[in-house]
């Protein structure tokens, strides 16, 4: 399917995403600092990209989540009118 999102190096399409039992509890703040050492999946596509790290505690499952658009306002709905 063109532009879809495609999985990058270093993981293969048929790899799972690594889910890290967390060190700490997560701070919401939006850094990534903590996230650091957990290995992030990574998608990608000629508009965007996008990358993914998850963990686990005690309690909850956790993910931070980076995504880059190259025209973040302009999508086929909003051409459409349908936003």
């Amino acid at each position: 399917m063109a532009g879809s999102l495609l999985a990058q190096a270093p993981k293969k399409c048929s790899e799972p995403a690594s889910i890290v039992r967390m060190k700490a509890p997560v701070v919401l703040d939006g850094s990534a600092a903590e996230w650091a050492s957990i290995p992030a999946t990574v998608l990608s596509s000629s508009t965007g990209r996008a990358s993914f790290r998850l963990g686990f505690d005690a309690e909850k499952f956790h993910a931070f989540v980076e995504i880059t658009d190259a025209s973040p306002l302009r999508n086929s709905a909003a051409a459409r009118g349908k936003c």
